[in-house]
């Protein structure tokens, strides 16, 4: 899996219906046999125990209910909502890299770029 989305949280009685990705991000899309609030109810659980801490639990402005979790690690964005035109519940699962190792060389480029500029004093 991508650093995007180490830890994949399938949803249950579902199937692939999408994968988008980027440098940085990763959405996978699965159709779910299972309701809406059954969904909610499964990912309230498993995002409210250990390495999870589940920071924000909403509806959208279509309804849909969206969870954001946090870790050691990539967050992760998970959003469930009606099936339009089929059968079943969407669930739309992102992540993104934390950019720890390319946000650490770009401290480490502007601390030698800093030391270069005062060194010359």
């Amino acid at each position: 899996m991508s650093d995007a989305l180490p830890i994949l949280l399938v949803p249950p009685a579902s199937e692939v219906v999408g994968r988008f990705s980027s440098e940085d991000a990763l959405q996978i899309a699965f159709r779910s046999e299972w309701g809406e609030e059954r969904l909610a109810g499964y990912y309230r659980e498993a995002l409210s125990r250990e390495p999870w801490h589940l920071v924000n639990d909403a509806k959208d402005g279509d309804g849909a209910t969206v969870l954001y979790a946090e870790r050691d690690g990539p967050p992760l964005w998970i959003r469930i909502h009606r099936a339009v035109g089929a059968a079943g519940t969407l669930v739309e699962i992102s992540g993104a890299a934390t950019g720890a190792t390319s946000q650490q060389g770009r401290s480490s480029a502007r601390d030698s770029a800093a030391a270069d500029t005062s060194s010359g004093d």
